[in-house]
């Protein structure tokens, strides 16, 4: 019985820990997103694109 108790107790703080990992990584994540947020792909908007050439 008292294998059992320990056990359960592991399990049970095994299940707190993963919690607030999860937490945690959720927090981090949000924070990643903001970030990706701030980047922008392609061409500068204050310049324009050159035109394209044809082959001779």
């Amino acid at each position: 019985m008292n294998q059992l108790d320990a056990a359960t107790q592991q399990n049970a703080a095994m299940a707190e820990e993963t919690t607030a990992s999860a937490e945690t990584l959720a927090s981090d994540t949000d924070e990643l997103i903001d970030l990706i947020r701030g980047f922008r792909v392609g061409a500068p908007q204050h310049r324009q694109a050159e035109p394209m050439r044809r082959a001779s």
